[in-house]
């Protein structure tokens, strides 16, 4: 099988879920717990398709995705039980020993994966952007977004409708007491956002292109020679077979991609959409 997705230092042949070697900083297992045989991470920035790699992955029946382990604010602490004061305050002073205590947990019980990963924005916690990616045992997945104007209308959408960001937060199904109600108020939420739009401002566009181009370039730099999968949210599906090879994990078949949350047009998502057209014929960009 092709890997042209696998970083510069794949040469050697990626660790199968077997033949993993043991951690220095082994998690703590409960008594009569399965033993974690290989941990990896997907390196990401908001909006470029994490959610559903997160889904896609946790739905194998070797690996366990826990999501984003480091927002409070996220569904992966409460799925896990662990959105409390007490795990919270360890996640923010003790980062390493807080995912410790959840690789531990995911150990417990029957049905426990054989592989555990998570999800790290990288304006998340520095200390654990420099755990994974100084210690070799974690397997690294870096997700990328081609289209970076996508990307940043995304964001935009995502904090006029309060799906993230400050103001008022979308209510999450899975978070309410009262999933019937959570979703009517999703639905609504979802078609009031129908009707908003993001100001195209070249500047600030700009600036959020060199900043991610930045925060990418970083990683590549420092995981330098190591193994990694490189991937791209447009590539998602296409690509799920090569990263199940790099991580060791059976081949399956993939599951529907998640729905769109927002328009594909740009005519849809941008308020002053004449001035994009023109900006966007002045940049050799496509006009969407």
């Amino acid at each position: 099988m092709n890997l042209d997705n696998v970083g510069a230092g794949a040469n050697a042949a990626p660790s199968g879920l077997d033949d993993q070697a043991p951690h220095a900083r082994n998690a703590t297992q409960a008594p009569g717990a399965r033993q974690l045989a290989k941990k990896y991470v997907i390196l990401a920035t908001p909006r470029s398709g994490s959610s559903h790699l997160v889904d896609l992955l946790d739905s194998h029946p070797q690996l366990c995705c826990a999501g984003e382990l480091f927002n409070p604010h996220g569904a992966a602490l409460r799925k896990l039980g662990m959105r409390n004061k007490d795990d919270m305050r360890l996640a923010g002073q003790a980062p390493l020993e807080f995912l410790d205590r959840v690789v531990a947990k995911t150990r417990e019980g029957d049905e426990a994966k054989e592989c555990f990963g998570f999800k790290l924005m990288l304006h998340h916690d520095p200390r654990m952007i420099d755990h994974v990616l100084e210690d070799e045992q974690w397997g690294v997945i870096v997700l990328e977004r081609r289209d970076l104007l996508a990307q940043w209308t995304s964001a935009g959408l995502a904090k006029k409708t309060g799906q993230w960001g400050s103001g008022k937060k979308a209510v999450n199904p899975d978070q309410s007491d009262d999933p019937e109600a959570a979703k009517a108020a999703e639905a609504e939420r979802l078609a009031r956002a129908a009707q908003i739009k993001v100001v195209f401002n070249a500047q600030k566009f700009e600036q959020y292109c060199i900043r991610m181009n930045a925060r990418y370039a970083s990683i590549y730099y420092r995981l330098g020679q190591r193994p990694y999968f490189r991937l791209f949210s447009e590539d998602i599906d296409a690509s799920h077979q090569q990263m199940l090879q790099f991580l060791g994990a059976e081949a399956t078949e993939v599951q529907a991609p998640r729905p769109r949350q927002n328009s594909t047009s740009m005519r849809d998502r941008i308020k002053n959409y004449e001035h994009y057209v023109k900006y966007a014929r002045q940049h050799g960009l496509p006009v969407k």
